[in-house]
């Protein structure tokens, strides 16, 4: 196992007694710092997501864009007005788009 792997695993691993990630809980910790610092709540009232269509021959999953006439895959994200990463959306847009409960 590669050095990055390593770290990537520790930081993503749900414990047993939490429903978030190491990098979960410092993810959403540091953007209601950012938005406080800027005079803002520290949740969010409004989301912003978009998706970009990827060219990928590397994959399983792979589909196709009609509009945009693109074989591959989608990349997807959601941010509030400030361009902050908004993870606790970004799960219910998943769940809701593929029908499961995340946790």
């Amino acid at each position: 196992m590669s050095t990055g792997r390593y770290y990537f695993d520790a930081w993503t691993y749900i414990p047993e007694n939490s429903h978030t990630s190491a990098l979960d809980q410092v993810l959403k910790k540091t953007v209601e710092q950012e938005r406080k610092r800027n005079g803002r709540p520290p949740l969010t009232s409004f989301c912003i997501e978009d998706a970009q269509s990827v060219k990928n021959t590397d994959t399983q999953c792979k589909g196709y864009d009609a509009g945009k006439k693109v074989s591959g895959i989608k990349r997807h994200i959601a941010v509030d007005t400030q361009g902050l990463p908004d993870s606790d959306t970004t799960r219910y847009l998943f769940a809701k788009q593929y029908f499961v409960t995340l946790t």
